[in-house]
């Protein structure tokens, strides 16, 4: 279940980062300054940078999730071969 989390989380965090990468992009196009000004210009800048920020946190998470280590709050298990 872990593994499926992980899977559905990476492939969420690469939506976003895709249109985190749209809204930066947009930012900068010749179109935005002029039609609505350097306002809106720097919206969807940060807008696209916060967005990015959260998706490479996701992906961090869901990445770690995958490889086996264990959470925050949950504990490891112990070793039963070791007595």
């Amino acid at each position: 279940m872990k593994a499926l989390a992980g899977l559905l989380g990476l492939i969420w965090s690469a939506g976003s980062l895709l249109g985190a990468y749209l809204l930066a992009r947009n930012a900068f196009t010749a179109g935005t300054p002029a039609k609505e000004g350097f306002y809106s210009q720097v919206l969807l800048f940060s807008g696209g940078l916060v967005l990015a920020l959260f998706a490479l946190a996701l992906a961090w998470r869901c990445v770690r999730l995958l490889g086996g280590a264990p959470q925050p709050g949950e504990e490891a298990l112990p070793d039963p071969t070791s007595h």
